[in-house]
């Protein structure tokens, strides 16, 4: 009997609308080389939506492929990955978003690179991006070549932003496994977190040239009440770490720089409705953009006024002060 090389894990939340396809994208890869190497393992974190149904008619037909589990409570998103780990029996674990679906051939293209036995610690997939408000596909950055990588600092420096969405890497179960993952539960970016702590300690990790998944983009889920605009500097907070991990400072720099240049684009595009909640985006920003002058002077007043035209700029001025003491 083969040991399994790969467990694909998904986390779920109400995932009814696109759940299906992202199992079926796995499925349909399976044959009789592969199906013996990849598990699939679904977490359910107590959906109130037909998530249960559609899984287990998968499940009853491949039993021996997928393993089902539903929370009794919602973990949290965090916690509910973390947990995809400790079922997995997988030697890597992807985790596939229930919203994304795998490009034809990743499976093999994945064991391929897992049969080499370097013992990457991080499978860095390249993704692509369909936009589901227009259900149109965005361009995608491919690269020319696979690309190996034996120092985290350069891992980082060049992969920046491609790690951002949950169905971009691949992990391996041991190093994860061996991690303390409790300081960054709640924040909504443990595989961020995970894979800044791995490659502080395993350096090894390849990239993939082609696409080998598609993400979703544009989904309600996020976009609620600037949730969006929080969620980009709750990752700047989490990646912080590194400054502690060993990673050099112009690294970390650097996600400060690219983040900041967006910032401004992101306030218009992002911002949030309820001014508790400029607050609280306002209170994220200032740690690590408060010695620009262009902070003060420009992003907080845009973030502050933007789409509310009749306030008085001075009271709005007072208010930020105090909640920002």
């Amino acid at each position: 009997m083969k040991d399994i090389l790969l467990t694909v894990g998904i986390p779920t939340f109400n995932g009814q609308a696109y759940l299906a396809q992202a199992i079926e994208s796995v499925l349909s890869q399976l044959n009789q080389n592969n199906l013996a190497e990849v598990e699939i393992i679904i977490s359910d974190n107590a959906s109130t939506d037909d998530t249960e149904q559609i899984v287990r008619k998968f499940a009853n037909t491949y039993s021996n492929t997928i393993k089902y589990f539903k929370n009794e409570v919602n973990v949290g998103f965090d916690r509910n990955v973390d947990y995809l780990f400790r079922k997995a029996a997988g030697r890597y674990v992807h985790v596939l978003g229930d919203d994304d679906y795998l490009s034809d051939n990743a499976i093999d293209k994945i064991l391929g690179v897992i049969k080499r036995g370097v013992d990457y610690g991080i499978l860095l997939l390249n993704i692509g991006f369909l936009h589901i408000p227009t259900n149109t596909e965005l361009p995608v950055d491919k690269l020319d070549t696979e690309l190996e990588f034996k120092n985290k600092d350069e891992f980082f420096l060049w992969s920046k932003w491609r790690t951002a969405a949950i169905s971009s890497i691949v992990v391996r179960k041991q190093d994860w496994l061996c991690l303390s993952l409790d300081q960054y539960m709640g924040n909504q970016w443990i595989h961020i977190s995970a894979l800044m702590e791995v490659m502080a300690i395993n350096s090894k990790a390849y990239a993939f040239p082609d696409k080998m998944v598609t993400v979703r983009v544009g989904n309600a889920r996020w976009n609620n009440n600037g949730n969006q605009l929080k969620l980009g500097l709750i990752h700047l907070k989490v990646i912080s770490r590194m400054l502690e991990l060993g990673y050099k400072p112009d690294t970390f720099q650097t996600f400060v720089n690219d983040r900041f240049n967006n910032n401004l684009k992101d306030i218009i595009l992002l911002s949030p409705v309820s001014f508790n909640e400029r607050i609280k985006i306002a209170s994220l920003m200032k740690p690590f953009f408060r010695n620009r002058f262009t902070f003060w002077f420009l992003h907080l007043p845009t973030l502050f006024i933007f789409g509310y035209p009749f306030l008085i700029l001075k009271p709005v001025a007072l208010a930020i002060k105090r909640k920002l003491k």
